[in-house]
């Protein structure tokens, strides 16, 4: 994280000099964003140079004088240009959600989503202007519970409540009131190359010497229901070639069996149908949006899921292959703060 603007805004906040900056960074908001005197000065040297902060001398009782920074028109034109853009980074959107908030401008930043891959949400995503980051369900959930993000999707199953989502919110976001929105309903399986020729009929034909898996990151809700799934059938993942391998999203799934580099990925109906590939079904999953309870209220993120119920993305949504939208919006759960 560049700390040029994070810097600007800290001195929109108020005139400080670099002693003071130093301190507000180290108290405020280590370990996400941290900075040493020297890069320090040289980040202040550069705002001067490029005319986003002026400098005065202020008179110090047994010392030199301090130079007090203040922000220009021209570094506040560029800060507003920083805000607006979604951050490269967790760590540099939670810096920004705070110093936005110090600086009463919370609804200027471009609403971030965090954790599964879906196509519909996706599609959301792009009509809103948000920023989304495809990391897996429990990496969304951690940033999510570290003020990361607003919005995590998640499709994480519980065997032994027979229900999604609900227990790993419980423990993996436990300081905060949740409530699950559903997105939709999806139908998940194996994908295979077209026509199917390694003749794969389910889960046990990964234990084929033959077969060629490739995965989808450790954290993700695909991996883990895929290995559910193969240890209900007596089968050890791990011993499994390419279980280690990891696709960062379906569509990398359905590209390496296109090209031919593996023979069969964890997979969405949706996506076979996108790549031309064969499919095997396992199930249906539940993809929920988790969402605190103080940012459901906000008007951006009303926005958002009001977005989920207009014509043109039911419209768009409903030519999803084995997507199923009856509960689309409904709010599945309110998790309370400590509730297990």
């Amino acid at each position: 994280m560049s700390p040029l603007c994070p810097l600007l805004a800290l001195i929109a906040r108020a005139d400080a000099y670099g002693y003071e900056l130093k301190r507000a960074v180290d108290t405020q908001f280590a370990p996400a964003w941290k900075i040493d005197f020297a890069q320090l000065y040289r980040t202040l040297a550069r705002l001067r140079a490029q005319g986003y902060v002026r400098v005065r001398r202020s008179a110090h009782s047994g010392g030199p004088a301090r130079q007090i920074y203040s922000i220009t028109p021209r570094g506040r034109h560029a800060l507003d240009r920083w805000f607006r853009t979604p951050a490269d980074s967790p760590d540099e959107h939670w810096v920004k959600a705070r110093l936005a908030a110090s600086l009463d401008l919370g609804p200027q930043l471009p609403l971030v989503i965090s954790g599964s891959d879906d196509t519909l949400l996706a599609h959301l995503a792009r009509s809103a202007r948000a920023h989304t980051d495809v990391i897996g369900s429990m990496a969304g959930l951690l940033n999510l519970a570290a003020g990361k993000t607003e919005i995590a999707g998640t499709h994480l199953r519980d065997p032994r409540a027979d229900e999604f989502n609900i227990s790993f919110v419980q423990h993996l976001v436990a300081e905060q009131d949740i409530l699950l929105v559903n997105l939709a309903a999806r139908e998940y399986g194996l994908l295979v190359a077209v026509g199917n020729p390694a003749n794969i009929s389910g889960i046990r034909d990964l234990a084929r010497d033959s077969i060629r898996l490739v995965n989808r990151p450790i954290g993700s809700g695909a991996r883990v229901w895929l290995a559910r799934h193969l240890r209900s059938a007596g089968l050890d993942p791990n011993t499994l070639p390419g279980w280690s391998s990891a696709a960062a999203t379906y569509d990398d799934v359905a590209r390496a069996l296109q090209t031919g580099t593996a023979d069969i990925g964890p997979g969405l109906r949706a996506t076979a149908v996108k790549f031309g590939l064969s499919f095997v079904p396992i199930g249906m999953e539940r993809f929920d949006l988790a969402i605190p309870r103080a940012e459901f209220e906000r008007p951006r993120v009303q926005q958002f899921l009001h977005g989920m119920s207009t014509a043109a993305v039911r419209a768009w949504s409903n030519s999803l292959p084995g997507y199923d939208l009856t509960r689309s919006g409904q709010i599945i759960a309110q998790i309370k703060y400590g509730e297990l």
